[in-house]
């Protein structure tokens, strides 16, 4: 099993290079007092969000085409997702909406595997990398860089791993830290370990988060962002047979917050008074 090196940091800063140019495009981070997984969206303005939770029926292994109801409400902040170690995933932001999107997952001591997809479209419009703002052990910077000098979307997927678990699937380091593995499709992806405060029975536990050029994933838009969280144990994913849920966000509305509230609701608290 190959020695695996990997990024430290207490929170990191997930970038994209494109054509010359760096982009900040989302964050994790931790809980300092639980060690709950936090992924946050502060660089992309001027879009409303809907969440809710999607589910797949028993007998249906993938989603055709996604559409959304009644039941995904209008945000009009950019909220965070939290993974908890008893499991509980949903989205808030303190103060400003309800926290009411939400289900049980994976316990973080249970997880070993896909932990979320996040989907990225106009990086553009994302905020710019600041060159004088250099990485530091409290504010990892991740660029993850692309050859390709127009992209319509980056379609990242994070992992957890235990460390045994990392170096089983590792097929060939590059430069440090970066790896190449091999997806289950048989695709190879470069991708990052990144150190978190998670032990589970003495045993560390890593993200690892890999990054790929896609096509345009929200029809229509010139940018947004597409999250799946939250999801079932494996044993429930991979057995279609069963009905599976996870969590979803969509950021890319253009409509009005007031038309968009009357037709779905809001969970923005002032929204209720």
């Amino acid at each position: 099993m190959p020695a695996i090196n990997v990024y430290c940091a207490d929170r990191y800063v997930i970038a994209a290079g494109i054509n010359g140019k760096k982009y900040k495009i989302f964050q994790i981070a931790f809980s300092s007092s639980d060690a709950s997984l936090y992924v946050t969206f502060p660089y992309l303005e001027g879009c409303l969000g809907r969440l809710g939770a999607v589910k797949l029926p028993a007998g249906q292994e993938s989603f055709e085409k996604l559409t959304i109801g009644e039941d995904f409400p209008v945000t009009s902040h950019l909220v965070k997702y939290s993974h908890h170690p008893s499991g509980q995933a949903h989205f808030s932001l303190t103060g400003k909406i309800k926290t009411s999107i939400k289900k049980q997952s994976v316990p973080l001591h249970a997880a070993n595997g896909h932990i979320f997809t996040a989907n990225f479209q106009g990086i553009h419009h994302f905020k710019a990398l600041e060159d004088n703002k250099k990485a530091t052990n409290k504010r990892g910077i991740v660029p993850f860089s692309f050859d390709e000098k127009e992209i319509s979307s980056i379609k990242f997927v994070c992992h957890i791993y235990s460390d045994q678990e990392l170096g089983r699937r590792v097929s060939h380091k590059l430069k440090s830290p970066w790896t190449l593995v091999h997806l289950p499709s048989g695709e190879k992806c470069i991708g990052i370990p990144l150190a978190t405060p998670i032990h589970i029975d003495g045993q560390r536990r890593f993200l690892f988060i890999t990054a790929q050029a896609t096509g345009s994933t929200l029809t229509g838009k010139d940018k947004g962002i597409s999250f799946m969280g939250g999801f079932d144990h494996d044993s429930t994913v991979f057995n279609h047979g069963l009905e599976t849920e996870f969590l979803m966000m969509f950021v890319h509305e253009s409509e009005s917050f007031e038309e968009l509230s009357l037709k779905f609701g809001s969970i923005d608290l002032q929204s209720a008074l």
